[in-house]
């Protein structure tokens, strides 16, 4: 499937403004595709118009395929259609961690901050310099916010009785829920910005949560740790825990994905362990599926999980250093195993790397998006200049039987096809209607990557 078409970096490409020791931590399109926002590790958030760049690739070909003449005399207006620069331009002092569009209007943008303990939220109608509200917390302040999403309090209509006239005047109102550094996760209704509607606090064991994720209707809320755990709330059952306290989601079930993934495959995990263990990074939903979770670890392992079954489906594994020097052929064309660049020593801590140049960049890690329908996963590696596209839907091969120690399982092990970049891959984004992917790079730059054209004279 990923080479039934030829994917490549097309002739136009949105140009960024650059500066020195500046990369691309995340991006996001609207609903419809049109705008793309951006954000950098110093703050800055851009905008593009990709109505502009699609007109502008398709003007660029149709240059391409006039005749020679023709072609030379364009050769001015040729090179303008090459870049597309920002519409807009929001300037933020810290890194941008997150970046969200509201999907009940989409002329509001929000983000989060891992070193600032508020969400900022833009009205794009105005072409803005400042947010028009800021989401904090009064109490228990973090240090900031790895990753938050948007929904809606009519959720509390299941509740009892008793609870219900708590939430009866923000029925259907626009709400967002955060994930901290400290593990807390928080609800607010956007109309009351300094007073969480609830506060779940975990233990200090699970960690800080990474990432999360709607689930069964947006039933569910799913939340991954950098040490491993997977939470799963029922934010449809509000219940008041033990002496008096305000109510929250109902706790689900709250597990260790390395162990469930150690039952499932045991050789695979082993490997996971000695490759810097399992924290998770980012889960998202796999279309079309209802509580299917595509999870994404440190060492760029992907663990497609049934998250309320608790069920390994599928794997991705990726071998570095140690551990890919221990298999016979570390030269294996095995895409399943091993690709082009994989082979380094992983980052350490304790020494320098020239891919290292602050602390936040080494704990970056790029943010996968799903593309043709969940057919495909795209994401870029840690200390690896490429663009990855994993098929969800391969076919197991001979090569990928389990070994004798492993029990008998369903686990489908995935293939991956490797795109060489120039820079370090540090954010993707897959445009909502076409076929292509936006990728940040550590540069700051930007590359659009698509299947080519079909020439229809050959």
């Amino acid at each position: 499937m990923l080479r039934s078409r030829e994917l490549r970096a097309l002739g136009v490409a949105p140009q960024p403004v650059l500066q020195p020791n500046q990369w691309i931590s995340c991006m996001e399109f609207d609903t419809d595709g049109v705008i793309l926002a951006t954000g950098s590790s110093n703050g800055m958030i851009a905008l593009y118009d990709f109505d502009e760049y699609f007109h502008r690739l398709l003007v660029l070909r149709n240059l391409q395929a006039k005749p020679l003449r023709q072609a030379t005399n364009d050769a001015a207006t040729h090179g303008t259609f090459k870049t597309v620069r920002p519409i807009h331009i929001l300037n933020t002092a810290l890194e941008i961690k997150r970046i969200r569009w509201n999907p009940m209007d989409q002329d509001i943008l929000a983000c989060s901050f891992t070193a600032r303990n508020e969400i900022h939220l833009y009205n794009l109608k105005k072409f803005p310099t400042q947010p028009f509200r800021v989401l904090k917390a009064p109490t228990r302040p973090s240090s900031g916010y790895y990753d938050f999403l948007f929904t809606k309090s009519r959720t509390y209509k299941a509740t009892e009785a008793t609870l219900e006239s708590s939430f009866a005047g923000t029925s259907n109102a626009p709400c967002i829920v955060g994930a901290d550094v400290d593990g807390s996760i928080r609800m607010w209704d956007t109309h009351v910005p300094s007073k969480p509607v609830w506060v779940v606090v975990n233990s200090r064991d699970v960690g800080s949560i990474t990432s999360m994720c709607l689930c069964a209707g947006q039933q569910y809320l799913i939340c991954g740790t950098d040490r491993g755990w997977l939470l799963i709330f029922d934010t449809w059952n509000i219940v008041v825990p033990a002496f008096g306290q305000r109510p929250v989601p109902k706790r689900v079930a709250q597990y260790d994905l390395l162990v469930h993934l150690r039952a499932a495959a045991p050789t695979a995990a082993n490997n996971a362990t000695a490759a810097l263990g399992g924290g998770v990074v980012s889960v998202q939903l796999v279309p079309n599926t209802a509580a299917t979770i595509a999870c994404q670890l440190l060492n760029d392992w992907i663990v497609v999980v049934d998250a309320l079954r608790r069920h390994v489906l599928q794997l991705h594994t990726v071998l570095r250093g140690a551990v890919a020097a221990r298999h016979a052929g570390p030269s294996s064309s095995d895409p399943t195993t091993f690709s082009f660049g994989e082979h380094d020593t992983w980052p350490s801590s304790n020494g320098p790397s020239t891919r290292i140049e602050a602390s936040t960049w080494k704990l970056h890690r790029c943010m996968g998006s799903f593309m043709f329908g969940g057919a495909m996963f795209t994401t870029g590696f840690a200390s690896d200049n490429g663009l990855y596209t994993i098929d969800m839907q391969s076919q197991p091969t001979a090569t990928e039987t389990p070994s004798k120690m492993d029990p008998p399982s369903t686990v489908q092990f995935l293939r991956r096809l490797r795109i060489p970049m120039e820079h370090f891959v540090t954010a993707v984004a897959a445009h909502p209607v076409s076929h292509v992917i936006v990728c940040g790079m550590h540069s700051n730059a930007i590359a659009v990557v698509g299947p080519e054209p079909v020439d229809a004279s050959s």
